[in-house]
């Protein structure tokens, strides 16, 4: 079983790019290894690179308001 993650919220990979990418893992660890069992999980929050940068604190301390990922950002990435 092999395991392929990347954070593509809050950058510039596209959602479509981010699916082919995870495609083409697919197929470079089935075409090494003959049957391979890849498996991913979904972004449920912000990279602390991107909220020490836009609200200048850690995710760690929390916030007031909602920050995201959006429900629909997480939707499309399931």
């Amino acid at each position: 079983m092999l395991g392929v993650h990347r954070w593509p919220l809050m950058t510039g990979l596209e959602l479509t790019q981010y699916r082919d990418w995870l495609a083409s893992r697919r197929t470079l660890a089935q075409s090494a290894q003959g049957s391979t069992f890849c498996w991913t999980w979904v972004q449920t929050h912000l990279p602390d690179w991107f909220t020490t940068q836009v609200y200048e604190k850690p995710s760690t301390v929390g916030f007031n308001e909602p920050v995201g990922p959006q429900p629909e950002q997480i939707r499309l990435l399931t």
